[in-house]
């Protein structure tokens, strides 16, 4: 059997110039889809992605103690930033005494629990987002030292992260 038989046709079925302004045809089509929709093809491709879980510490220094009390009902709760709900839950909550520096009766500083304030540890578990340097979550950075905003639907307070690492999951 023949390639092309004496009509330029293609095995004997398809006209060559047919099957070429076909191909052209389909090569426009998949260039104009790509042009309007290939951005949000890309970012769904990465939204495969899996993303890294990280459990990071964050403690809150001189809180009120009745904060602390309500703080310590929030394990589970979800984060969120910016009013949008993030893939991060707060695990565990721990009230610790909070000290102060007094001045005693011959005048020597000496330490002494605030008996009104506590300091409280968060224990964070999310996914977070890679950059190009920190890790992110929302629109706060992740590093030992940072201050950051632990906030959820029924809670907001402002700590400094003093422990972070990737953790695995059983999934």
């Amino acid at each position: 059997m023949k390639f092309l038989d004496e009509k330029g046709r293609l095995f004997g079925k398809v006209n060559l110039i047919d099957l070429l302004v076909v191909v052209m045809v389909l090569i426009i089509v998949l260039a104009v889809a790509w042009k309007l929709g290939g951005n949000q093809i890309s970012q769904a491709m990465e939204s495969t992605k899996e993303l890294p879980t990280m459990e990071y510490e964050v403690i809150c220094y001189g809180v009120n103690n009745d904060v602390c009390e309500y703080a310590e009902t929030r394990i589970g709760d979800q984060l969120m930033s910016n009013g949008e709900m993030l893939d991060g839950y707060i695990t565990d909550v721990s009230v610790e005494p909070y000290y102060i520096v007094c001045i005693d009766s011959e005048g020597n500083a000496v330490n002494a629990q605030d008996p009104q304030n506590s300091n409280i540890r968060f224990t964070i578990q999310t996914q977070v987002e890679e950059t190009e340097n920190p890790y992110a979550v929302g629109s706060q950075e992740i590093r030992v030292g940072k201050s950051h905003i632990v906030k959820s639907v029924n809670i907001e307070v402002t700590g400094y992260i003093t422990r972070m690492e990737e953790v695995t999951t059983n999934e």
